[in-house]
Formats: C-alpha cells, sequence, structure tokens
C-alpha cells in the first residue's frame, strides 16, 4: 500500500473522527415553532481535580454543537428543549473522557497554531464570529479555549486510538472481511417467474383442468392473468369447487426460493410453463397443481475484491478505532483513579431542562 493511501486513511479517519466528536448525540428534531422558554436547573454534575463540570457547561458545548452543524435548530427554543433532555448525560460522559484526554496530553507538543484555531473557529461559527458568539452568549476567549481543547482531543486521539487501529487492519483482515461478506450476499442464480395454481376436491379432475390449462398457455392462447377466468368457465355446474390462482411476478435467489419452487423451474428457459406438477401446498398441506412460468433467468455475479475492498477496509478501521478509544479511555479512567464516585450526586430522575410554553 503506497505512502499516499496510507496517509489519506489515516485523514479520513481523523476527519470522521472530528465529525462525530458529538455522534452519540441525537440529530435534533425541528417540531412546529412553539414560542417558549427553556428553563436551566443549574448545578455542579462532576468534579475532576480543580475542574468542575456544570449544566451551564454542558449548555455551551450543546449550544456550539448546534450552531455548527444544526443553525436551524437554534433558532426553536423547543428543538434546542428536546436536544438538550435527550442528549445531556451522554454529553456529559463525553466531557469528562475529554478532560482525562487534556490530562494526558499535558507535556505532549501537540504543535496546534494559533492559524489552527483560528480557522477551526471560522469554520465552526461562520464568518461572521462575533455575532455566532452572541447568539451563543459566550466570549471568544471560552470560544477559543473550547474549540482548542476539542483540536487537542482529536490529536490525542488520533496518536492513541487512530494510529493503532490502522496498525491493527491489515491486508489478510480485508480478504477475510471479504470472504464473509460473500456469504451474507445473495449472489448465483436469480428466477424471475410466476406460479399457476390449481385446488380441486376431485384430484383426476384438476389434474385433467391443469393439463388443458397447460396447453392453452403452451399455445399462447392465454396468459396467466386471465387463465383463471377461462378456467371457471370450462367447469361445469356439476363439477366441485376449483380455484385458480395466479401469483404476483416472483424474484427469487439461491438463498430464498424454495425446493419446491425450484423442481418445477427446473429445465425451462424463459418465456417457457412447465408441465403440470402436483405438488404439496406449503400452507394447509392440501394437494394442488402448479404451472410454472418463467420470466427471466440469471446468474448475479460476486462483487469483485477489487470494487468492495475500500469499503469493507473503512468498516474495519471503525471497529478497531472504536475498540481502541473504548480500551483508551478506559485505560485513563484507571490512570487517574476516576470512577463514579468523583460524580455528584445525580438522582436519576433529575431533570436539568424544563419549557414553558408562551401563552
Amino acid at each position: 500500500m503506497s505512502l499516499r493511501i496510507m496517509l489519506k486513511i489515516f485523514t479520513v479517519l481523523l476527519v470522521t473522527s472530528a465529525s462525530l466528536i458529538y455522534s452519540a448525540a441525537a440529530k435534533p428534531l425541528i417540531p412546529q415553532e412553539q414560542e417558549g422558554q427553556i428553563t436551566i436547573n443549574n448545578r455542579i454534575l462532576a468534579r475532576m481535580n480543580d475542574k468542575t463540570i456544570s449544566v451551564f457547561d454542558i449548555v455551551k458545548k450543546m449550544d456550539l454543537f448546534l450552531s455548527s452543524y444544526y443553525p436551524e435548530a437554534m433558532n426553536s427554543p423547543l428543538s434546542r428543549f428536546q436536544f438538550y433532555k435527550t442528549n445531556w448525560r451522554q454529553m456529559l460522559e463525553r466531557m469528562i473522557d475529554d478532560q482525562l484526554i487534556l490530562a494526558d496530553s499535558e507535556g505532549k507538543d501537540l504543535k496546534i497554531s494559533d492559524g489552527d484555531i483560528r480557522k477551526a473557529i471560522f469554520e465552526r461559527l461562520g464568518p461572521n464570529v462575533m455575532a455566532s458568539l452572541d447568539r451563543l452568549a459566550i466570549t471568544y476567549d471560552e470560544a477559543r479555549k473550547t474549540i482548542h481543547e476539542d483540536m487537542v482531543v482529536q490529536k490525542m486521539l488520533g496518536a492513541k486510538v487512530h494510529s493503532k487501529a490502522y496498525q491493527k487492519v491489515c491486508p489478510q483482515q480485508i480478504k477475510s472481511a471479504y470472504t464473509d461478506y460473500l456469504k451474507e450476499q445473495d449472489i448465483g442464480e436469480e428466477w424471475e417467474y410466476q406460479v399457476i395454481s390449481m385446488r380441486c376436491a376431485n384430484i383426476a379432475l384438476s389434474e385433467q383442468l391443469a393439463m388443458h390449462a397447460y396447453s392453452l398457455l403452451s399455445a399462447a392462447k392465454s396468459g396467466p392473468e386471465t387463465l383463471a377466468a377461462k378456467i371457471q368457465e370450462m367447469r361445469k355446474e356439476q363439477d366441485p369447487e376449483i380455484n385458480v390462482t395466479v401469483s404476483k411476478l416472483l424474484l427469487a435467489s439461491e438463498k430464498t426460493i424454495s425446493e419446491a419452487h425450484r423442481k418445477g423451474l427446473e429445465g425451462l428457459q424463459p418465456g417457457m410453463y412447465s408441465r403440470p406438477i402436483s405438488q404439496t401446498s406449503g400452507n394447509d398441506k392440501t394437494s394442488v397443481q402448479r404451472i410454472f412460468f418463467l420470466k427471466n433467468h440469471g446468474v448475479k455475479p460476486a462483487p469483485t475484491f477489487t470494487s468492495v475492498a475500500n469499503s469493507l477496509r473503512d468498516n474495519l478501521l471503525e471497529n478497531a478505532a472504536t475498540e481502541e478509544e473504548r480500551a483508551y479511555k478506559s485505560r485513563l479512567r484507571q490512570r487517574y483513579s476516576y470512577d463514579r464516585l468523583h460524580m455528584e450526586e445525580i438522582a436519576a430522575d433529575f431533570q436539568p431542562f424544563s419549557f414553558i410554553p408562551q401563552s
């Protein structure tokens, strides 16, 4: 694999990770506009050394996310409230992990320039930075600090997580994933066909009618859709009830076709009808006369390794990165002796947000 491709993969991992920094957060819904006010029940939620995380801290983080990725939600108090209510606990966990990663970054030369930070600020807040900050009710220094910390976290994840994930994914794993992928695909023969079924208490009569139906179909005097009516017209008043059905156009693969239908289609060429076959219905186990019409028959080839290799590699990298990130954060919590004892007591029914509709 060339150095250019390696760098491209690593860059994609970093960019993807940055765009999914809030990947656990549910996309905000934009309901029909309803004016109202969000009330915030502020309190400390976690303590870490000399730092605390409060409800207000979480709100600022979520507002910055919404402003960057879903700015329309910022104009809807109800949408913001629903987003806060759904995501605040996950955001708290993420902020705790970020603080542990920042602690791990101390003393490391990560080389984040002022120019990189300014560029990120413009990307997150748009060209009119000060107007965006006023709308978010945060200062420039607060935004700069937050974005700088996000960049540090991403740099650390790149070094501690994504580089290791890349090393784990080798060509042999991709080939093995391709073998597993083929097992899940519907490849091989495909059939497009219809089934004409005739049921009658008098089996001899149903066999006679089925042969007549086959003659009509083979001579192209009738099609499957009009056959039922013709058979009913042939029935004499003293004959028992005859039930004729024509299936809709069926599409089956080697994995999905039943053994009875496969047998009925054997030897047929597209446009041909099978001779009547006496089979047992899978539904009620009664005897049924079936004629099969084959419209199309072909072979669906297996996707080539080249056509899916990149996708398979990306999935392997994503899974490896998820495992490495989980392990890295677990190690940090052990190293810094951070556990649930450091969390403030939070009642299970604690609701930091409420919405008061405008009357």
